[in-house]
């Protein structure tokens, strides 16, 4: 992004702000999908990991339709606004179990994420990887919280070379057999 191209109120308020900062006492708090990577690519929203799963036809021709019918019955539950957070975190937790003994069936194994990574199905926003590199070198903690597969996310950052001591991942990960099969969550 061209500096020029940034319209500031406020300059002097910004500069005065920039040189009190303290990069001891802060943190980075970001989600992964569509957030550190892109949100369109091509004019087309970008994929979130599950959905690059399931749209890549990676495991058995009926994954797809199970997981949009297991979507189908839980989002209703995600956004609806009139059931508690109770009812409602405990439908997503049966969301995620259901899901997860869903791919396990299907046949989700490492290669599929390892596919994933090494086609650049995910991509990083413009400047990303720039701004990792900056948190890394002043030692700035990051935490990334997501929803996504945490298996995943630890791929793309070690392929980038930005799995730094930094760096720490809250996610979900799987656990894998010695064919690379999916056996298990770690929680």
């Amino acid at each position: 992004m061209d500096p020029k191209n940034i319209l500031l109120a406020h300059p002097q308020l910004l500069q005065k702000k920039l040189a009190a900062f303290d990069h001891n006492n802060f943190h980075v708090v970001s989600d992964f999908d569509r957030t550190l990577t892109t949100a369109f690519t091509n004019g087309k929203r970008f994929l979130s990991s599950y959905a690059l799963i399931r749209e890549g036809k990676y495991l058995i021709p009926d994954y797809p339709a199970r997981a949009h019918a297991l979507f189908d019955h839980y989002h209703p539950y995600e956004i609806a606004e009139t059931i508690s957070s109770q009812e409602r975190n405990r439908k997503m937790q049966e969301w995620w179990q259901a899901h997860f003994e869903l791919l396990k069936e299907c046949g989700m194994n490492r290669g599929v994420l390892q596919d994933i990574v090494q086609s650049h199905q995910m991509q990083f926003r413009m400047g990303a990887l720039s701004f990792l590199d900056t948190l890394a070198q002043h030692q700035v903690p990051v935490l990334i919280f997501s929803a996504g597969i945490g298996d995943l996310i630890t791929e793309l950052l070690r392929v980038e070379r930005k799995l730094t001591p930094n760096l720490h991942i809250i996610s979900n990960f799987y656990t894998f057999d010695q064919q690379g099969m999916i056996t298990g969550e770690q929680l």
